[in-house]
């Protein structure tokens, strides 16, 4: 089972995802990104958590743009990405074929900028592992490879499926390594427009 979720920025995929990681029993990694507001509500960065409620801030707000800023806004923490969602994601890896999910949120230009995350993500994906994540909404090179791997079901999250998905995913994920068919079947209900990609 691979699933991606995808959408505009600030649709609630990472909401989704952790419903979904907080509700499930059982074995599992990976990571979950949230928002750091201030205390005007104006957002400042991202944090990553894990399975075990660690977590660590990888992207910042800055006011003068480098090479590794991202929309000229926010900075790129590499070395957290390296040292801290990297492991997590490998600790999954190395879990492949025991009923875990990794959780990866998200698949996005800030994760791609490291070289690591890359080459975790496609051991991943090539693996048995099964994996339920998030990916950037706009097509870019590096993504297509995971878009559109021969594994993976691309669920396009809407204002009428928000409320519904986390559910859905939630019994999808606890019945754990369906195939390509019963997959699709268990997430047939949310329409043919929904669903971008299917294997």
């Amino acid at each position: 089972m691979k699933i991606l979720l995808v959408a505009p920025p600030g649709t609630g995929k990472s909401t989704i995802l952790d419903k979904v990681f907080r509700a499930l029993q059982g074995p599992k990694f990976g990571i979950i990104a949230h928002q750091i507001l201030d205390h005007t509500g104006k957002h400042t960065g991202f944090t990553a958590s894990n399975a075990t409620g660690q977590s660590r801030q990888f992207m910042h707000l800055t006011d003068k743009a480098t090479e590794s800023t991202i929309g000229d806004e926010f900075d790129v923490d590499i070395e957290a990405i390296d040292q801290f969602i990297v492991p997590e994601l490998q600790k999954g890896l190395a879990a492949a074929g025991s009923g875990t999910i990794v959780f990866i949120d998200e698949i996005g230009r800030a994760q791609a900028r490291s070289p690591k995350f890359i080459e975790v993500l496609t051991e991943l994906f090539d693996s048995q592992c099964d994996v339920l994540g998030s990916i950037a909404c706009e097509d870019e090179d590096w993504s297509l490879i995971f878009k559109y791997h021969p594994t993976v079901s691309l669920l396009h999250v809407t204002e009428d499926n928000l409320d519904e998905l986390p559910g859905i995913l939630i019994e999808a994920a606890s019945q754990r390594h369906l195939d390509s068919s019963s997959q699709i079947q268990a997430l047939s209900h949310l329409g043919p427009l929904q669903m971008l990609h299917e294997t």
